[in-house]
């Protein structure tokens, strides 16, 4: 049905951003459109959704080139498109993944000592941050989160991510008998825990208000960015993190509703700098709050996440956009888009497993 013609052009769009360019020996999965840059954190849904249908080929592509040809000596990712301090993590995440998507020893063999690598750049990094000076210990430092060039502890996306990653390795780690398994999900815990006593206080205020603020900085301090239309992306991802307690989860919803941040399925509205408040960042918080939904047994509102995607991001001819702006039905910038159609499919194929 229309399920499985989406499938098809969904795959064959992310198979479209797995390219070689002239005069380059390898592949690497690009983010979309005509761009020859590489985003971890964009490239994520993607490489989880092809190893699901089974693309084992081009996993070896995507690890090569993140592993062999870009990680550098200390265990840092090389910049392979816009700096997000993320994406070490990113790329650590989409290995571990596909090791527990396949349970193949002579893969986590393959790539164990790179992957510890870069868990031990994540980890040296996140101790350099101290409490003062607008800096919470525990978090990684003050850096650039995002495409956006604002310099802050960015914890609802680089933090988070980071710890995905790491919460990916532990349970690779521990799923192939490891001896670094337990230093991995001792650094996962306390993680963990620092990002959860950050959180109290807007916890605490949600008891009085009933609506639970997420802020983009830990501080709350987060006016001049939002001024400055930094993305405020951060709501679907701390819900799915298991941070946010699940008596809080509706909290975090009414707020967003309240403040003109979700509607119709979607979670993202996007501000830009040119004054366009019609603009929503679709999939990516989206996909965050399908996975919560589906984990609460919400099917209903989760199918209506799906419905949102398909309505406002998909282009008749089943390409997906990474924006939905409301008043210009012909802003689909970045297609193909390896992100937006990963997520999605994702999301399909989470939703028919259910069934």
């Amino acid at each position: 049905g229309e399920a499985m013609t989406m499938i098809r052009h969904l795959t064959a769009q992310m198979l479209q951003c797995h390219s070689c360019y002239v005069g380059l020996d390898y592949y690497f999965l690009r983010q979309g459109g005509l761009q020859r840059l590489v985003w971890p954190w964009d490239a994520a849904p993607a490489i989880e959704a092809l190893g699901r249908l089974g693309y084992d080929d081009y996993m070896e592509d995507i690890f090569h080139y993140y592993f062999d040809l870009r990680l550098k000596s200390d265990g840092e990712l090389d910049n392979i498109g816009e700096f997000w301090a993320c994406n070490t993590a990113c790329a650590l995440y989409s290995l571990t993944t596909r090791c527990m998507q396949t349970g193949d020893h002579s893969f986590w063999q393959r790539y164990r000592d790179k992957a510890f690598l870069a868990f031990d750049w994540i980890c040296r990094k996140r101790a350099e941050a101290q409490d003062g000076n607008g800096e919470y210990a525990g978090l990684f430092p003050s850096l650039r989160g995002c495409d956006w060039d604002h310099t802050f502890q960015a914890w609802g996306t680089t933090d988070l991510w980071n710890l995905f990653g790491i919460e990916a390795l532990a349970k690779a780690a521990e799923h192939f008998d490891d001896p670094r398994a337990a230093d991995v999900r001792k650094e996962y815990d306390d993680y963990f825990a620092a990002m959860k006593r950050l959180l109290q206080p807007y916890g605490e205020e949600a008891k009085v208000t009933g609506l639970l603020r997420l802020p983009l900085c830990p501080d709350g301090n987060d006016k001049a960015l939002l001024e400055d239309f930094h993305p405020y992306l951060v709501h679907g991802v701390f819900v799915w993190s298991g941070l946010v307690d699940d008596g809080d989860i509706e909290k975090v919803y009414r707020w967003q509703v309240a403040h003109g941040m979700a509607k119709n399925g979607l979670h993202g509205h996007m501000p830009y700098r040119d004054g366009n408040t019609h603009i929503w960042y679709t999939s990516y918080t989206d996909y965050y709050w399908f996975r919560t939904r589906l984990r609460r047994g919400e099917r209903s509102i989760a199918r209506q996440i799906i419905q949102a995607q398909v309505d406002y991001a998909m282009t008749p001819e089943y390409y997906m956009a990474e924006r939905f702006c409301d008043n210009d039905p012909y802003f689909v910038p970045w297609s193909p888009n390896c992100s937006a159609s990963g997520r999605l499919m994702n999301m399909l194929l989470d939703f028919c497993k259910e069934e």
